[in-house]
């Protein structure tokens, strides 16, 4: 199982791409860095001056284990938008979970749902573990 947050949820998505993992979980990750950048300094050309591109949306699709996308509608840094487009792109088997609460601190308003939703996962990813 391969789990990443924000800025590891990218390289979580990279690394699952590279080495297929028994399930992947992403909390509060964004699609690109040239989308987020272009979201957060619209004024700049961030599409063309981004050179790492940690292009998760891409990414995503290709990876053929369960997936576990987790946003929250309140997160300031990252959009909710770019968590419902991850969800989109993955390939069936994959869950959403939407979460409230601010991008640094969603895991403490949803603990029990955020631990209930991750174990219901894994027991339907993988029954027999």
């Amino acid at each position: 199982m391969i789990v990443g947050e924000s800025l590891g949820g990218a390289v979580a998505t990279w690394l699952a791409a590279k080495y297929p993992p028994r399930a992947l979980i992403t909390a509060s990750a964004f699609t690109s860095v040239p989308a987020l950048g272009a979201q957060v300094y619209p004024w700049l050309p961030v599409r063309l001056l981004a050179r790492i591109r940690y292009d998760s949306l891409d990414r995503i699709a290709k990876i053929a284990a369960p997936v576990l996308i987790a946003h929250s509608r309140d997160d300031e840094i990252v959009p909710f938008a770019h968590g419902e487009a991850l969800f989109a792109a993955a390939r069936e088997p994959k869950q959403f979970l939407a979460m409230s609460g601010g991008h640094n601190d969603a895991f403490l308003f949803v603990r029990e749902e955020w631990a209930a939703a991750v174990g219901a996962f894994l027991a339907q990813a993988h029954p027999k573990d």
